[in-house]
């Protein structure tokens, strides 16, 4: 786990609660912990780019930002079912959602199960191929919409 060394002087009282749990789990070897400063974004995406899984703690929320950077870069991601990022990239070797504390063991589980089965480290396609089909997707976003808005002035039928 990384945590940004920011956090370690967080004033608030929910912060400091999960600061505590983050530091009791690295104290008896269940994770290895790492603490340093943020990351530049060369150094951030050499950094998700080698995990496993990226585990994204959101509470809320319509989009995320770092799903689609762990998709760009063949990452994992175990995210909570929340909002429209339980909604993002629905491939269950990519993404696994989880509703609840208990229900996190078992989604990770499938996760790792999923890639394995797949039988590489990016099952989904690599960083090449997902650009290529984003590219296309967004070309023909695009015509769509030229083709409404032409309607919608009365250029065409």
């Amino acid at each position: 786990m990384r945590l940004n060394d920011e956090v370690l002087s967080a004033t608030d009282d929910h912060r400091r609660r999960v600061l505590g749990v983050v530091q009791e789990l690295a104290a008896d070897g269940s994770i290895e912990l790492q603490v340093g400063p943020r990351q530049g974004d060369d150094e951030l995406h050499t950094f998700v780019a080698g995990l496993d899984v990226a585990v994204l703690p959101y509470r809320a929320g319509t989009h995320s930002g770092w799903l689609e950077m762990c998709w760009d870069l063949g990452t994992s991601v175990l995210v909570p079912g929340v909002g429209a990022i339980a909604d993002q990239h629905r491939d269950d070797t990519f993404r696994r959602s989880f509703s609840g504390a208990a229900d996190v063991d078992a989604a990770l589980a499938a996760l790792l199960e999923a890639r394995s089965v797949a039988g590489s480290e990016c099952p989904w396609g690599d960083a090449v191929v997902r650009g290529e089909a984003r590219r296309a997707q967004l070309a023909q976003v695009r015509a769509t919409h030229a083709r409404v808005y032409e309607q919608v002035l009365g250029r065409h039928p």
